[in-house]
């Protein structure tokens, strides 16, 4: 096989992964600014800490699907925790993302409605409608349209914060000052405790999409899927620090706002704000539709004929669940609750990796570099 015939589902992946991590909280920087910004410049360690982590675990749940053949999210958590914890893990995983897909939704009406001038139903509607086209299709179609249009979310999401920061109002050392006095719902009472609770909850709601990756026909190999993860990681951590930085040396025109990504572009220029609007809206896209297959995907197999009517079933119920707060109270108490159980995830990993060492399936001892 040839270099570039390589690169191309390896980009894919990466790409994909990015999209799928990057929702409606982090393309709008509501929920950088309530786990890293707001902190000022401490939170900027602890986006380095969480990312750490956070490769850390995503690279070894993506081996261990592969090493040991498990075929479903479900396998995975028992995998790990065991029949008991593994199911309820499982359980409330689903909840998880069901929620976070309400968060999706709900982040797309407010652009919608605010900076769109269109209302807020409408915005609502057309991530649901769209969302559920797109998963009917299947998970090869979902990887490539998130991989695809991922690229415009990178050049958005890194370009127009670096525009920011050589432009900036207050610089890192004052609007870090001007950050912890504003008055903003933040996770935890400290940077160090936020950074952690992020690392939580995002390997939470990542590794359902990365078992579903590694057990499921993406059309790459291994090496190209294992290669393609830990770019996204990198391009990840990028894409994370740009904003923050930003968001803390404009921290005086931020301010409380719900959508503080659009408000550093619109600083650049009105026409700026309209398009990085439209690339929140294609961000949460790129998470609506994996994060929608994922959790119909624990539910029923892809191929069964009842997939369909779950994964509308699903998205009507976020749907649903869009409507019951504003979007900053949607993204603090999902993401609060959901990071105290993902500490039972990195438990049952480390507990398992460390000490129980489960021994590997009989073909994997045969072959030992099948993993790549």
């Amino acid at each position: 096989m040839s270099s570039k015939a390589r690169f191309l589902p390896m980009f894919s992946i990466a790409a994909a992964f990015i999209g799928y991590n990057v929702g409606a909280s982090n393309s709008t920087g509501q929920e950088s600014l309530q786990f890293v910004a707001g902190y000022g410049l401490n939170g900027l360690i602890g986006v380095a800490f969480m990312m750490t982590l956070f490769s850390i675990f995503i690279i070894l749940t993506g081996r261990d699907a592969q090493k040991y053949k498990i075929t479903s999210v479900s396998g995975l958590f028992q995998h790990y925790a065991g029949k008991t914890i593994g199911k309820a893990l499982t359980i409330y995983t689903s909840l998880f993302i069901v929620g976070h897909l309400s968060v999706l939704i709900s982040g797309c009406g407010a652009v919608f409605e605010e900076y769109l001038g269109m209302s807020n139903l409408a915005g609502r509607l057309v991530m649901a409608l769209g969302a559920i086209v797109l998963v009917m299709f299947g998970l090869k179609l979902v990887t490539r349209v998130g991989g695809a249009i991922s690229v415009l979310i990178i050049v958005g999401l890194f370009i127009i914060p670096i525009l920011n920061l050589i432009t900036c109002e207050d610089g890192l050392v004052k609007g870090s000052q001007i950050m912890q006095s504003l008055d903003i719902i933040r996770a935890a009472d400290s940077w160090w405790m936020a950074g952690l609770m992020y690392f939580s909850w995002a390997i939470l709601l990542a590794v359902a999409y990365v078992a579903t990756l590694a057990t499921n026909d993406t059309g790459c190999s291994k090496v190209e899927l294992n290669l393609g993860i830990i770019s996204g990681c990198v391009a990840l951590f990028l894409i994370l620090m740009a904003p923050n930085a930003a968001m803390i040396a404009n921290a005086s025109v931020i301010g409380n706002s719900q959508i503080p990504n659009v408000v550093l572009a619109m600083r650049i220029h009105p026409a700026m704000g309209t398009f990085f609007s439209i690339v929140i809206v294609v961000a949460i896209f790129t998470s609506m539709a994996p994060e929608t297959y994922s959790v119909c995907s624990m539910i029923v197999n892809e191929k069964s004929k009842y997939f369909k009517l779950v994964v509308a079933g699903i998205v009507l119920i976020a749907f649903v669940g869009s409507s019951l707060g504003s979007f900053a109270q949607i993204v603090n108490i999902l993401t609060s609750v959901s990071a105290y159980v993902g500490f039972i995830y990195v438990a049952a990993v480390l507990i398992t990796k460390f000490i129980r060492r489960p021994p590997l399936p009989q073909e994997e001892i045969d072959t030992p570099n099948s993993a790549g």
